[in-house]
């Protein structure tokens, strides 16, 4: 899609978040899945699924009795191929008749099978894909009770003999249709999900695909609305043949033998009573969280909420207010939902699913003091070696032991959630401790760019990204991307900051990255690359003396070394160094207008033996430096080491720099708008000058890229400081000021396909700095302005760093520290706590705060100010919501401590 034909950006500088999702798209990314997580269990395991029912035989005698199975089949189902939809209705049937076969003692969860293969369950939220399953297994409630009888009076009215023609049954259909059509499924409410074919399939074929690639895009919709799902189980009914299959967040899991339900009608009654037999933790639902109704007090299941509380079912999921037993030492604890911060990476099958709820204390909730972020996502184990992949919280707590009690603690408690005694894990509790066998589908001839991108991998598999385009390319995949990864349910509860676009001027952003950095810094020397950095990982804080502070948070993607290694720039001269200098001062005439002293020529010459080499980076070098950092230096007065900002190579050897040499790569990892080209490749782009194609590793320099491109992200989508400033009118094409060239900018830099991402950085480093400049800088909003020159010495940095691997790449932390403490001593001179701006800034964080923290205090005094959003209304009173905001804005959430004037006073 060419950049014009891009909508403009609405809630967020990242519109490809809120695009409408298509199933085309959904199928797209389940053939990724199929091919890199499908494996093969025995049918036997996968019954132990499902409860044994000791009275099988007893209920097959029962049903045989009042004709639901009849000559070694089930009622109603046609023995000749025909149209699919000749199984929808009989499969219902039977599978209902089997279930209230079973005493009341017996059911866990009672599930009722409807045929929904001419209407889609109804989605909570207005964006996601219509997706239409041909029949589920859903939680019953009065309305469809009385439906259900409705319909049993109807059918027995009209009973359909077993020979009936294909005509009798096309009219008893039609006359059944009407009563059908009432029943309103949620997908909120559906427990299982089935996909129907009129033929047997053999397992592998094409056809065979194709049907389980429209199963999984069911349940791929299931775990998108179904927040408290930890995994799904479903079917295929090919015929007379029943595949059961599993899909959890380690990926899919199918029995590789069918169920022949007429020819084994015990085993098929084992599965259907299993499933009403199962606890809700078996069917795969998170007991730990529950919707909590503001005005009754009630905490109930999602499944359990009937469908005529238009409060819940006419709401998005964003405004649900959920409960969440969290453990705190050998206690529980209770915290409720104020929004949903940051639903990332929920509808991939094979995916950490992280969630990030804002919440408050349960028992704080009508007056909180401050609000916390708790974060639930899946987290890959590694039996291998805890201490090179520790996991997130082990992680925090090494960065936070060191640190003083000023600092906001990155994480007040981490754990793994616990289901029914254990702790939750895909391998033992979703799967029962079997993996089952990868099965490789084979690949068909296709053209070279088709195959590639449905069936490699670049280097990584998508479940270690955070917002991967459906249509991102993909390479040859490696063999540890296709092994299975047991994941643990993890939760940890963290402070809750104010996002970075709420700064309150240009003083306070560039003192938070300052901060930023300083984090980050931190973390590498501790041997931890954060590889992730991101908008939403960049927040402002509070401290107890009223300062504001940036915080780098979410390292659930952070690398860890096992060891550092020494950083030498020792090379020696073959002949008499004096000789050299003066051949690499005459040379340096014509390669650098500026002087520089014999310590520069001496330390280029210990990082490049050649002198020609030496001379363009010390040219390069002397560049960089006139762009900003000492602008009052002439080309008339020489330039020192100090100016160029080198260390000695004794100094660099005090550098604690970590050993990524010895780390098994894990791939690729970050968000895509901000992730580094060479990152976003996989390789180096610009590739050294003394090295051959030299192996790609994930370092500090590409996060320094990822910081700059979050602020470059900042200065042209966002009009001014704090929240709601984004350039709408610019932005929209519908405006008078409509800009095109800025909407060209935004797309490839951070809203296009991986393709036009990765290209346009990719040309932007190989170019000058002037280009970035010129194509990029230019185009940010007038409030910026000062900040331009000092974002193009930032690129020219990086240029320097990667070109050369010299003193820039492994003191990027100084270089990048230096640039911002001048550009904040020249623009402390033009802001005060006064500014108007500012002001402005802090008034409506102000207001989003109070509106946050006072979500649940109308309810206190057990008056209805407003009708609840989880309660039928009062007679002649139209349904309400909540005054929180139906759709949040992202990531534009309050802090725990009030900031009121006190934001300037930055540290």
């Amino acid at each position: 899609m060419r950049a014009s034909e891009r909508s403009p950006l609405t809630d967020s500088p990242l519109n490809f978040t809120r695009e409408k999702q298509v199933m085309s798209e959904i199928k797209e990314a389940i053939a990724k899945e199929i091919y890199h997580k499908l494996n093969l269990a025995p049918t036997n395991h996968m019954l132990t699924f499902f409860p044994e029912d000791p009275q099988a035989s007893e209920r097959l005698t029962r049903l045989t009795d009042d004709g639901t199975y009849t000559a070694s089949r089930w009622k109603g189902f046609p023995e000749k191929v025909g149209p699919a939809k000749v199984l929808y209705g009989p499969f219902a049937h039977v599978s209902n008749a089997i279930v209230r076969s079973m005493d009341v003692s017996e059911v866990n969860n009672e599930i009722f099978y409807v045929d929904i293969h001419d209407r889609a369950p109804t989605s909570l939220e207005f964006n996601l894909a219509d997706g239409r399953p041909d029949g589920a297994g859903i939680a019953r409630n009065s309305g469809m009770i009385e439906l259900e009888n409705e319909i049993r009076k109807l059918e027995q009215e009209n009973v359909l003999p077993n020979n009936a023609s294909e005509e009798e049954k096309e009219s008893y259909l039609e006359e059944m249709a009407p009563l059908r059509k009432k029943y309103k499924v949620w997908w909120m409410q559906i427990h299982v999900a089935y996909e129907a074919n009129p033929r047997e399939i053999v397992i592998g074929t094409e056809d065979w695909f194709d049907a389980l690639s429209q199963l999984l895009s069911y349940m791929r919709l299931m775990l998108i609305e179904q927040l408290d799902r930890r995994f799904v189980l479903g079917f295929l009914l090919c015929n007379n043949e029943l595949t059961l299959v599993l899909c959890d967040r380690s990926g899919i899991m199918v029995a590789d033998t069918p169920i022949n339900i007429h020819a084994d009608p015990k085993t098929f009654i084992r599965v259907m009573t299993g499933f009403s037999r199962m606890t809700p933790e078996q069917l795969g639902w998170d007991t730990t969280m529950k919707i909590y109704c503001p005005i009754s007090g009630n905490k109930v299941p999602s499944y359990e909420v009937p469908n005529n509380f238009d409060g819940v079912y006419d709401t998005g999921r964003y405004d649900i207010h959920w409960i969440f037993s969290v453990i705190e030492g050998d206690k529980q604890a209770e915290y409720v939902t104020i929004s949903i911060a940051s639903p990332l990476r929920s509808p991939e099958i094979c995916s950490r699913a992280t969630f990030v709820f804002e919440v408050v204390k349960f028992e704080d909730r009508y007056d909180p003091t401050e609000t916390f972020a708790l974060k639930r996502y899946w987290r890959p184990i590694d039996e291998k070696d805890s201490d090179t992949y520790p996991s997130e919280g082990h992680i925090y707590k090494i960065l936070d032991d060191d640190r003083g009690p000023l600092f906001a603690k990155h994480a007040l408690l981490a754990n793994d959630i616990i289901i029914d005694g254990e702790i939750d894990s895909t391998l033992k509790l979703a799967r029962r401790s079997l993996k089952g066998q990868r099965y490789e589908r084979p690949v068909k001839p296709l053209p070279e760019w088709t195959r590639t991108d449905l069936y490699s991998d670049t280097f990584q598999f998508k479940d270690e990204r955070r917002d991967l385009p459906l249509n991102f390319r993909l390479y040859n995949p490696k063999p540890s991307t296709l092994e299975f990864v047991d994941r643990h349910h993890a939760e940890i509860l963290m402070p809750m900051g104010e996002p970075i676009i709420a700064f309150c001027n240009r003083t306070e952003l560039l003192k938070c990255f300052l901060d930023f950095i300083e984090d980050h810094e931190h973390a590498h020397n501790n041997r931890i690359l954060h590889r992730d950095i991101s908008m939403g990982n960049l927040l402002i804080f509070t401290d107890s003396n009223g300062k504001t502070y940036g915080r780098l948070m979410d390292y659930d993607h952070a690398k860890k070394a096992s060891g550092c290694r020494l950083i030498s720039f020792s090379n020696q001269p073959e002949s008499d160094l004096s000789e050299i200098l003066a051949g690499l001062r005459f040379s340096l005439r014509f390669q650098c207008p500026s002087k520089v002293d014999d310590n520069v020529m001496i330390k280029a010459l210990q990082r490049f033996s050649d002198p020609v080499t030496a001379g363009y980076y010390i040219a390069a070098a002397v560049k960089v430096a006139q762009s900003g950092r000492n602008p009052s230096l002439s080309t008339t007065q020489e330039y020192t080491t100090n100016d160029l900002g080198w260390k000695s190579p004794e100094e660099l050897e005090t550098i604690n720099w970590p050993n990524w040499e010895d780390r098994e790569s894990r791939g690729r990892t970050g968000t895509l708008p901000y992730i580094s080209a060479e990152v976003l490749t996989s390789s180096t782009i610009v590739e050294p000058i003394d090295a051959e194609d030299p192996p790609f590793i994930h370092q500090a320099i590409h996060d320094m890229e990822s910081f700059l491109w979050v602020l470059v992200c900042l200065c042209l989508t966002r009009s001014g400081p704090g929240i709601h400033m984004k350039r709408e009118f610019v932005l929209d094409p519908r405006s008078e000021k409509y800009d095109q060239g800025l909407i060209d900018v935004v797309v490839k830099c951070f809203e296009g396909t991986e393709y036009e991402i990765q290209d346009y950085k990719r040309s932007l480093l190989l170019k000058p700095a002037e280009v970035f400049e010129k194509k990029v800088v230019a185009r940010f909003h007038p409030y910026f302005e000062p900040l331009k020159p000092y974002v193009v010495k930032w690129w020219s940095i990086l240029q320097l760093g990667y070109k050369y691997r010299g003193y820039e790449f492994y003191n990027i932390y100084s270089y990048i520290k230096t640039l911002l403490k001048e550009a904040i001593a020249k623009l402390e001179l033009d802001e005060t706590e006064n500014d108007e701006a500012t002001i402005a800034a802090n008034k409506k964080m102000d207001e989003w705060k109070q509106r946050r923290f006072t979500t649940f205090s109308k309810y206190a005094s057990g008056v209805n100010t407003e009708t609840s959003p989880f309660s039928p209304p009062p007679p002649s009173t139209t349904p309400a919501h909540l005054a929180v905001p139906r759709r949040p804005y992202p990531s534009e959430h309050s802090s725990a401590s009030a900031r009121a004037n006190k934001r300037i006073k930055c540290h």
